[in-house]
C-alpha cells in the first residue's frame, strides 16, 4: 500500500514463488509527484491486472506510464463503469487528459481496456487460477469486483444527474486460499450497503475506504462475523480533507489486530512517500511481515 506526503493511493499486489520471481500481479491505481512514482519502482515484469478504480487526480497520475511500461497483450485493464461509456462525471479537471491518455493506448489494441460494469457485470469474476506448493500443495486464487453498483449509476443517469466519482470507485475482493483481502477504493456508504455482505466479511485484510473517512464508516459494522481470527486494516492520507479522520481509525482498531496508514497527517512529512508492505506465507496460512517505509506509520 503505497501513500504520499499530501495525497496519493496505489496498491501493489505480487504472488511470488518463495522466491523473488512473480506468479501473478495486480496493480491497483498510481500517483505520482515531482517524477517519483513507487509503483513503478516495484514492478520489473508485465503487470496481469492494472485496476484504475476512479478517476479521482490521487488515484490517477502516472497511470499512462503503468500501462505504456508494465502492460502487454494479455493484461487486463479494469476502468469504473462510465468513463467509456461517456457519463458525465463531476469536477474531472486534470484527470481528463488522463482518460484521453489511457483510451488512445487501450485503442491501440495492444493493450486491452474494459470497462468494469459494461463488460462484466457486477459479482463477475475477472480472473481465477491456481498456484502450487514445492510440496504439491495448491491454493486456488480467485478476483471479482463487488462495485460499482450498475443499477444505482442508471439510476442518476435516467435522471440526468452528474455522477461523482467516489460512486464510480471499483471494490476488488481477492481471495487466496484461505485469505480474503478487501480492496475498497474511495466506495462510500451508498454503496458499501448495496454489496452482498457474504462477500465482504471476514477478510485478513481491508484497505480502510476513502482514506478512512467518516463517509465510509459503515463497512466496520459489516465487516466481521466473528469467524476471522485475525484483521489487519490500512489507509492512505489525503492532508486536504484531514483524512485519515481520527474517529475512523479508533473504530478499526477495535475490531483489528493491527492498523497501519501510509502517513501522519498531524506530523511533518520526513519523505514524499509512505509505503505499507504486507507478506503472507499463503500455504503457511500467517502474516509473515508488516514493514512501514518512508512516513508510514502504526496507528
Amino acid at each position: 500500500m503505497i501513500g504520499y506526503a499530501d495525497q496519493g493511493e496505489s496498491i501493489v499486489v505480487l504472488l511470488k514463488d518463495g522466491g523473488e520471481s512473480v506468479l501473478y500481479s495486480i496493480v491497483v491505481d498510481s500517483y505520482e509527484i515531482s517524477g517519483i512514482n513507487k509503483t513503478t519502482e516495484l514492478l520489473k515484469s508485465p503487470i496481469d491486472i492494472l485496476c484504475w478504480t476512479h478517476p479521482d487526480e490521487d488515484h490517477s497520475v502516472g497511470l499512462e506510464k503503468i500501462i505504456t511500461y508494465f502492460c502487454n497483450k494479455n493484461s487486463i485493464v479494469l476502468l469504473p463503469y462510465g468513463l467509456e461509456e461517456g457519463v458525465k462525471i463531476r469536477n474531472l479537471g486534470e484527470v481528463e487528459p488522463i482518460i484521453a491518455q489511457v483510451f488512445d493506448l487501450g485503442n491501440q489494441r495492444a493493450k486491452p481496456v474494459y470497462s468494469i460494469s459494461a463488460h462484466l457485470k457486477q459479482y463477475d469474476q475477472i480472473d481465477s487460477f491456481q498456484i502450487t506448493d514445492d510440496y504439491g500443495g495448491n491454493v486456488n486464487v480467485s478476483i471479482r469486483a463487488l462495485a460499482p453498483n450498475r443499477e444505482y449509476i442508471f439510476d442518476k443517469i435516467h435522471g440526468k444527474n452528474e455522477i461523482d466519482k467516489n460512486t464510480l470507485s471499483i471494490v476488488l475482493v481477492i481471495n487466496i486460499g484461505p485469505y480474503r483481502f478487501l480492496l475498497t477504493s474511495d466506495v462510500e456508504d451508498m454503496m458499501i450497503v448495496k454489496m452482498a455482505k457474504e462477500d465482504y466479511q471476514n477478510p485478513i485484510w481491508v484497505k480502510i475506504p476513502h482514506h478512512a473517512s467518516k463517509s465510509s464508516l459503515t463497512l466496520v459494522d459489516f465487516l466481521l462475523t466473528g469467524e476471522s481470527p485475525q484483521l489487519l486494516a490500512g489507509t492512505t492520507i489525503k492532508k486536504a480533507s484531514s483524512l485519515p479522520n481520527g474517529e475512523v481509525i479508533k473504530a478499526y482498531q477495535n475490531i483489528s489486530d493491527q492498523v497501519n496508514s501510509t502517513g501522519d497527517i498531524l506530523e511533518e512529512p520526513k519523505d514524499c512517500y509512505g509505503m505499507v508492505c504486507y507478506c503472507f506465507d499463503l500455504f503457511g496460512k500467517k502474516t509473515v511481515n508488516i514493514h512501514c517505509e518512508g512516513n508510514a506509520i502504526k496507528c
